[in-house]
């Protein structure tokens, strides 16, 4: 068994931390707001609502983003596993048609179609025309892999990619 951390890059470093501190800002000032305008909004209820659900939406955020979020990628008999906070994802490494380092070419035109673009990682479903859809789990965006099945396309990181990658082809069974 081969275990490869899922290091933060600076980009996601950068994004989570504005991103976090902006969430934290808002949240405050909504509180803040929700507690003053609960004593003079008594006949309005619908605006103590809205200022609660907003102070609380960077919790509920952050709950529903950081299950995704890789802790480390293994590779064990003949299988990739993509540790996560919410279980994983298995790769039987048979399945695999195609494994190299994802580049900045093959990131051009690149959408992200559900997910999370840089808050603790760059998470979820993506698409381009190079390669069509895929799902990424990365959390620097220069250690990252794309890794094509017989039915599926995944963009992950890890630390020593180019480690992982031949790890990934002296176990195939």
């Amino acid at each position: 068994m081969t275990e490869f951390a899922c290091n933060w890059g600076q980009r996601t470093i950068t994004i989570t931390i504005l991103v976090v501190t902006l969430m934290l800002f808002i949240s405050v000032k909504m509180l803040l707001s929700f507690l003053k305008g609960y004593k003079s909004n008594k006949k309005r209820p619908i605006l103590v609502f809205i200022y609660a659900f907003i102070a609380i939406l960077p919790l509920i955020l952050t709950f529903v983003i950081l299950p995704y979020m890789p802790l480390k990628v293994i590779v064990d008999k003949g299988t990739i596993y993509i540790n996560q906070f919410k279980g994983g994802i298995t790769i039987p490494i048979e399945d695999i048609v195609e494994i190299r380092r994802y580049t900045s070419e093959d990131s051009k035109n690149t959408v992200r179609t559900f997910g999370s673009g840089g808050l603790f990682g760059f998470l979820g479903k993506f698409k381009n025309p190079q390669i069509g859809k895929f799902e990424m789990f990365a959390t620097d965006t220069k250690n990252r892999t794309l890794i094509k099945t017989n039915d599926k396309v995944y963009v992950i990181s890890c630390a020593n990619p180019n480690v992982f990658i031949e790890t990934v082809k002296n176990n195939t069974p």
